[in-house]
């Protein structure tokens, strides 16, 4: 299937033209077309209904979904990108997105101080010369790091709620794997 029109060519003209077909409209995107039905369950894309039981969109769909692919790429999730579709062009609107781009500000800062944590890290034991890990001066290292850190603290990561993460099924918490050789976690 050809386009009858490229993204860039998009007016809003040639949106009032004529409502877009799901297929043509995912293909626009680069989207399979339950990505859009997706979408739609969520409410972030509104069908104009349906021409001889295909859905079709109204023109402005184009511009949602651009907005939802732009807040996607810029890490919102989806539930905040409806938030946000919901209030767009009012002062709510703006006000919303400024708090929800100084949090997801923030959450950068944070992950960004992280990454640079864990690069001295193992850039500090990448040549490790300890037998054991009882007394590697690195994991001392390490620990005393996140001791310091105030990122350390319960809830600094995203989604973090300061319990242990959820293992699979018959995943033991207390077991940990270490290579051949190495001390046992247990001490």
């Amino acid at each position: 299937m050809q386009l009858k029109y490229a993204l860039s060519q998009v007016t809003p003209q040639s949106r009032l033209e004529r409502f877009i077909a799901i297929g043509e409209l995912a293909e626009l995107f680069g989207l399979r077309t339950s990505a859009l039905r997706f979408y739609e369950q969520r409410g972030l894309l509104i069908p104009a209904g349906r021409v001889s039981g295909r859905r079709r969109y109204r023109p402005d769909a184009v511009d949602r979904l651009r907005f939802l692919r732009f807040a996607q790429r810029l890490g919102f999730t989806l539930d905040e990108i409806h938030e946000l579709l919901k209030h767009r062009g009012g002062r709510k609107g703006k006000e919303r997105w400024r708090e929800l781009v100084d949090a997801k500000t923030g959450q950068l800062d944070e992950t960004i101080a992280r990454a640079r944590a864990m690069k001295r890290i193992l850039a500090a034991s990448r040549d490790c010369d300890c037998i054991s890990l009882d007394g590697c001066r690195h994991i001392a290292r390490f620990e005393a790091e996140q001791a310091r850190s105030p990122l350390a603290s319960a809830g600094s990561h995203p989604g973090s709620d300061g319990k242990m993460a959820r293992q699979p099924r018959g995943h033991d918490r207390r077991h940990v794997d270490l290579p051949a050789g190495s001390a046992s976690a247990d001490g």
